[in-house]
This record gives C-alpha cells, sequence and structure tokens, in this order.
C-alpha cells in the first residue's frame, strides 16, 4: 500500500475517507469523483498533485491541517490540481481554506520547479487577497515601487463564472463540449515599451457534465470559482514593469465561439513569500 502512487474511488458510497491515508506517502493522484454520499476529507499526504472531487454533493469539510499542511516539496509534477466542481454543500470553512491555499503559497516549498496549481471550488466571491479586482473581461494592474523582489514568487488570477454558461442548454452535446478561458498577459515598462505575452493554452475549462444527457436549470446558474497561480518567469524577465494588464477570453470548444459574457468577475495578484 506504501508504493501507491493513484487511487481510483469515484463513484463509492462510502461517507468518509480513513484517516490512514495520509500514511500513503508517494499517493499523487486521488479521484474522488461523484462519491455522492461522501461528507469529509481527511489529511491527506503532502504528495497529492491531483485531487478531484467533483460530483461529491454532500461534501461539507476538508481537514485543515490536511490541507494547509499540505506542501510540494515532495512533488516533481509541475501541474497540481485540486477540483471540487458541484461540491455544493460545501461550507464557508472549506471554501476559505481552498482560496486561501494560493495565499499561503510560500509554505508549499516551491522552490526549484515551476509548478502551475489551479483550485475549483463553488462560490460566489473572489477571494479578497486578491486585492485587484475588475468585473470587466481585462484589468491593469499598477505594480508598485519595490514589486520585484527576492520574494517574488508568481502571479495568481482568479475568475468567477458559472459552471454550465448560461445559454449553453440550447447546445447539442455534438457541439458544445467544453468552454476554454485564456488570458494574455502585457506588461508596460518605465520607458513605455509593452511586452505581450499570448496564451495558447487554456487557463481554466469549463466541461460538460458527461454523467447527464442534458444542462439543467440548477447547473446554468451555478457560479464557482477558479483560481490559477503560476510562477514568476515573465514578470522576472521586466524588473522595471510599471503595469500589468491581463486580457479575457473564452470560447465555445470545438467550434471556438466567443462566450467572453460568462465571465462575471476577475482577479489578479502578486504571490510573495513571507518576509
Amino acid at each position: 500500500m506504501a508504493f501507491i502512487h493513484k487511487m481510483n474511488l469515484s463513484g463509492n458510497p462510502f461517507e468518509n475517507i480513513p484517516s490512514s491515508i495520509r500514511q500513503l506517502h508517494r499517493l499523487d493522484t486521488l479521484n474522488n469523483e461523484n462519491c455522492k454520499k461522501l461528507r469529509s476529507l481527511p489529511q491527506l499526504p503532502s504528495s497529492i498533485r491531483l485531487l478531484n472531487a467533483s460530483g461529491c454533493t454532500s461534501l461539507e469539510t476538508i481537514s485543515s491541517s490536511g490541507w494547509c499542511g499540505f506542501n510540494t516539496q515532495h512533488v516533481t509534477h509541475p501541474f497540481i490540481t485540486f477540483e471540487f466542481r458541484k461540491c455544493w454543500k460545501l461550507g464557508r470553512n472549506a471554501r476559505n481554506i481552498l482560496s486561501d491555499v494560493l495565499y499561503r503559497a510560500d509554505k508549499l516549498k516551491l522552490e526549484g520547479t515551476c509548478h502551475t496549481i489551479k483550485v475549483c471550488y463553488p462560490g460566489n466571491e473572489i477571494p479578497k487577497w486578491f486585492r485587484h479586482q475588475d468585473e470587466r473581461i481585462s484589468t491593469t494592474m499598477k505594480l508598485l515601487h519595490g514589486w520585484h523582489n527576492s520574494n517574488l514568487m508568481g502571479f495568481a488570477i482568479c475568475i468567477l463564472a458559472p459552471l454550465i454558461p448560461e445559454g449553453a442548454g440550447s447546445y447539442s452535446s455534438e457541439y458544445y463540449r467544453y468552454v476554454e478561458i485564456t488570458s494574455d498577459l502585457h506588461l508596460k515598462t518605465k520607458c513605455g515599451q509593452i511586452h505581450k505575452y499570448v496564451n495558447n493554452r487554456g487557463d481554466f475549462e469549463i466541461h460538460r457534465d458527461d454523467e447527464e444527457d442534458k444542462i439543467t436549470s440548477s447547473d446554468i446558474s451555478s457560479d464557482h470559482v477558479f483560481v490559477q497561480y503560476g510562477p514568476s518567469d515573465l514578470f522576472n524577465e521586466h524588473p522595471d514593469a510599471i503595469e500589468a494588464s491581463f486580457y479575457f477570453k473564452s470560447g465555445f470548444l470545438p467550434q471556438n465561439e466567443n462566450c467572453d459574457s460568462i465571465v462575471k468577475r476577475i482577479g489578479v495578484g502578486l504571490v510573495y513569500a513571507c518576509q
């Protein structure tokens, strides 16, 4: 058991996961998708890089000691994802724990690896630690004097969007598979130069539910918070930057029809280690 790397528990009827799971020190993937009766998540091993608890409609609590005790010092994979889509019963404390994962990134010991961390959970508020928020599809953040220093770890972006975009119910499953949301970054320097970085890889994907043949009205009205942390490489290339502009765009795929209006609110910010 100690050598298990992946565990698929999806669709099981249990209410709890044994606390002994934290002893699986090599476990990096845990799939609890659609465990409809699961009510709580215990402390998890620090090696976890992919956790899918989507569709756990009874899930209320997650272990704070297990969550913010999580760190990536043993994780070599560059992508880390925590999925809690359709976990309608998640309490405020559980949502706060999830939203604070990136805010406490200094505890994740990310040195030496270019990690990308993604978190998704039901909610209707951008975390308050995103001090720069906007209701438009694009936004410009002023970079204050001294922003580029040795404590800079990366940057984070956040969007608030419905799990199933409004209006998508009129599309057949052949037409609409998922929505892809990307963000381009423009950095403006003191001398007025603008360095543009086009992102051709989706930051966020909102998939249709493969379990359902049709989209329900409750899904259409359900907002989720999508958060992503990325390394500071682009910012490090321009330490004299004074503004960072983010341009979000979204489209129904595979046809790539524009649907920018689904993004209700955005948040951006730099992430620093504690001094």
